[in-house]
C-alpha cells in the first residue's frame, strides 16, 4: 500500500501530465518544486493523500518554512506561482494568498533611471575603430 506522501505525489503527477502548458523547462521546474513541497508537508506532519485537500494553512506552513530557511523572495515567489498553478487546475484559486499577504517583497526596478552617457568630441576622437565610431554616431542620431 502506498504511503500518503506517495499518493499526494501521484495526484500531483497526474495533474502535471494532463496539463502540459508552458515550456519544458517550466514544466520540469514545476514538477521538481511541487514534489519537494509534498515532501516538506509530509515532514511537517501534514498527511495529505490528495492535492485537492490542500488548504490555506498548508500554504502558510510552507511559506513560514521557506522564510525560516532563509530562501530568497524570488524563490518563494516562484514556488507560490507553482502552487497557484496547481490550485487553479483543481479549481481552488483562493487557497494561495497574494505575495503581499504572505509578506513577500516584490521586485524593485529602477524604471526612471537615466543610464545615458553624453560623449564629448574629445571622447569620440579617442576611438580608433571606425566601425565602433560609426555605431556610436548612429546611436546618438537615433537617441539610443
Amino acid at each position: 500500500m502506498a504511503s500518503r506522501k506517495n499518493r499526494l505525489e501521484q495526484t500531483i503527477y497526474r495533474i502535471l501530465t494532463h496539463n502540459r502548458d508552458s515550456s519544458y523547462n517550466t514544466q520540469m521546474m514545476r514538477k521538481r518544486s511541487l514534489k519537494q513541497m509534498s515532501g516538506e508537508l509530509h515532514e511537517g506532519g501534514y498527511q495529505l493523500s490528495d492535492v485537492r485537500n490542500l488548504k490555506r494553512k498548508h500554504v502558510m506552513y510552507l511559506n513560514d518554512r521557506w522564510k525560516n530557511a532563509g530562501q530568497s523572495n524570488e524563490t518563494m515567489r516562484n514556488k507560490n506561482a507553482f502552487l497557484r498553478w496547481i490550485t487553479e487546475k483543481i479549481d481552488k484559486r483562493n487557497v494561495v494568498p497574494s505575495n503581499d499577504e504572505l509578506g513577500i517583497v516584490g521586485k524593485t526596478r529602477a524604471v526612471n533611471l537615466d543610464r545615458s552617457v553624453d560623449l564629448q568630441k574629445e571622447d569620440l576622437s579617442k576611438i580608433t575603430n571606425s566601425r565602433i565610431y560609426i555605431q556610436i554616431h548612429l546611436q546618438r542620431y537615433f537617441g539610443l
